[in-house]
């Protein structure tokens, strides 16, 4: 809920040219809630179940899937920003802001 906050807050301050201060509000509550650390911790135990059904049991491999997922992550919020400010520039608002509630569900 506080990444869809987070996402809103974003959009309206895009939309009404609000003052950028309203960002400071935007990822405080993205903080408070604890979106981020919670998603950390939901992929850490998905990949941690995995690693210990498959056949992957070395150590090397366990650290090339963490590294993966990691980079993954830096690499999602390094793109999907710029993707998104592409995607609002090219479209309408109505459509920027449907991508934003479905990549949020």
């Amino acid at each position: 809920a506080g990444l869809l906050l987070h996402v809103a807050t974003l959009g309206l301050i895009a939309k009404f040219d609000a003052s950028p201060y309203y960002i400071i509000v935007a990822v405080t509550i993205d903080g408070l809630s604890g979106s981020y650390p919670m998603f950390l911790a939901m992929v850490s135990a998905y990949l941690g179940d995995v690693l210990s059904r498959k056949a992957w049991k070395t150590q090397a491999q366990r650290t090339d899937l963490y590294a993966w997922m990691e980079t993954m992550l830096v690499l999602g919020s390094i793109v999907g920003p710029s993707a998104g400010g592409w995607l609002a520039r090219a479209t309408s608002d109505v459509v920027f802001f449907l991508a934003c509630a479905i990549v949020c569900l």
